[in-house]
């Protein structure tokens, strides 16, 4: 008699791609619809983080991250340590995201000890595009941050189990 097989989500893979909202893991994306609240600032999605995240030390009165939606309106606004910082930035806004949203936490928990890579033509955050990830041209930012609180996560998770 054969073996029950895990879940596919905890099935060991040397790779874990992600590329389309739907896909099982499209809410790994910044711009999937899971609303973030940090400080009391409201935002319907991790992208909108990121992307106001440049311009936070003027938002800081904002109670909603929407009201200062357009660059027309933050045009001069950037923050001038934006180049030293977005990494750090990018991932506490994912980790606010699945500390926030225990379904993705345990999707991203399940990747175990995967490579994450998102399967995108942006260079920055993606892989550089191409199906199933055969570019690696990109620098795969995104997946670099998911595997950065993935980590954390997990070590979070076996100090409270301690």
């Amino acid at each position: 008699m054969a073996a029950a097989s895990a879940p596919v989500s905890h099935i060991p893979q040397a790779n874990v791609y992600f590329s389309r909202k739907n896909d099982v893991y499209g809410g790994f994306r910044l711009d999937s619809s899971h609303p973030i609240s940090w400080g009391g600032v409201n935002a319907p999605t991790a992208e909108h983080w990121f992307e106001k995240s440049e311009f936070i030390m003027q938002l800081r009165t904002s109670r909603d991250i929407q009201v200062a939606s357009t660059n027309a309106q933050l045009e001069g606004a950037e923050r001038r340590d934006w180049p030293q910082v977005w990494r750090k930035k990018l991932e506490e806004i994912l980790y606010l995201k699945f500390q926030q949203h225990p379904d993705l936490r345990e999707l991203l928990l399940g990747t175990g000890t995967s490579r994450i890579i998102f399967n995108h033509e942006d260079s920055l955050l993606g892989d550089g595009g191409n199906v199933n990830g055969n570019s690696n041209n990109g620098e795969n930012e995104l997946g670099k941050a998911l595997m950065r609180v993935r980590y954390t996560l997990s070590e979070q998770l076996a100090r409270e189990e301690e």
